[in-house]
Formats: structure tokens, sequence, C-alpha cells
């Protein structure tokens, strides 16, 4: 992805492909990694936590930075 472009003239979108679009996959990876070695190793306590506290967690943030962006101006 970063090197699609040599004349760096559109980093800003190489950046966004990079860091947004292919970070989101290893982000989500990591999290089915996780939580697919808790099912392998029979810790379904800790699978469920994980599942849990990330989806919730994940919705917090999302709600925090709705109310971030409405609240700045």
């Amino acid at each position: 992805v970063l090197t699609w472009v040599a004349d760096h003239d559109h980093d800003r979108w190489r950046l966004l492909a990079a860091t947004g679009f292919c970070g989101g996959f290893t982000t989500f990876s990591a999290f089915a990694f996780e939580t697919m070695a808790y099912f392998r190793e029979g810790r379904l306590l800790a699978m469920a936590v994980n599942m849990a506290l990330n989806n919730i967690l994940a919705c917090v943030a999302l709600l925090a930075g709705i109310w971030l962006h409405q609240n700045s101006k």
C-alpha cells in the first residue's frame, strides 16, 4: 500500500489506506486469534469476557468520540 505512488503526491490517501484500512484488518485478526485461542484452550469464560469487553469498549469509545465531536463546537 505504501509503495503505490513513488512521487508521494497522494500521501494522505496512502497513509489512510495503510493505517486505517490495513490496520483495521490486523486489529480484527488479533481479536479473532485471541478469542479462538481461548476457545481452543477451553477457557470459555475468558473467551466470553474478551468478546464482551472488546465490543462494549469499542461502542463506548465510539459514543465518546461522537459526544466529543458534538460538544467541541
